[in-house]
């Protein structure tokens, strides 16, 4: 959104999963703030107002998704590639659950010997630099209508990452992410601001398209 992105970006940690598209269950969603008007249109922003919002939605955001949890999905990860075994006609997968689960372990109790860091899995730009960009200023949607889009789809990931376990494994390997691809468009929340602001990407990760 910004010349630095605007909240902490949340790659595909597995490259098995980017958002669960099950039952949305909304019930505990958190919803970030970029602390700036609700009905400021993001095409009135200035540089201040974008650093504000990087720095709001960066706060945000790690809320939603703490450090510990993109430490436990992507051991989770981890131990699921690693344990998980295919036939030699490469047409079945079996994973020992039990395996699975003792490499999560250790990984999470030693992460950096598996080359995890969570802020390997977050975008954590200097906000200072942060500058409204063309596609914000082409951008009429108000700040409400941009904090619910991203709040919607920043709540999914983290169902996403909960989702990935060991004992869910099998299931995510071999639908190899095609049940949880994210289309932004079918949050109403997304639909709304995306119809005012094609040219802004939202995904997963918040950046520019």
């Amino acid at each position: 959104m910004f010349k630095h992105s605007p909240t902490l970006l949340l790659p595909l940690l597995l490259g098995l999963a980017s958002t669960h598209c099950g039952d949305d269950d909304t019930s505990s969603a958190v919803t970030v703030s970029t602390g700036l008007p609700s009905q400021q249109k993001l095409s009135a922003f200035d540089d201040a107002d974008a650093k504000a919002a990087c720095q709001a939605l960066n706060a945000g955001a790690l809320e939603i998704i703490s450090d510990a949890e993109l430490i436990r999905s992507q051991c989770a990860s981890f131990a699921i590639r690693t344990t998980a075994k295919v036939n030699s006609e490469r047409t079945q997968i079996t994973l020992d659950i039990a395996k699975c689960e003792a490499v999560a372990r250790e990984c999470e109790n030693k992460p950096v010997q598996y080359g995890i860091k969570a802020e390997d899995a977050r975008d954590a730009s200097d906000c200072d630099d942060a500058t409204a960009n063309p596609q914000v200023l082409a951008c009429d949607a108000t700040v409400s209508e941009y904090e619910a889009c991203l709040s919607r789809v920043l709540n999914q990931a983290k169902q996403t990452l909960e989702s990935i376990a060991c004992a869910n494994g099998q299931v995510l390997l071999e639908s190899d992410g095609a049940e949880t691809k994210l289309d932004p468009q079918r949050f109403e929340e997304c639909k709304l601001f995306l119809d005012k602001c094609p040219d802004v990407r939202i995904t997963a990760a918040i950046g520019e398209r």
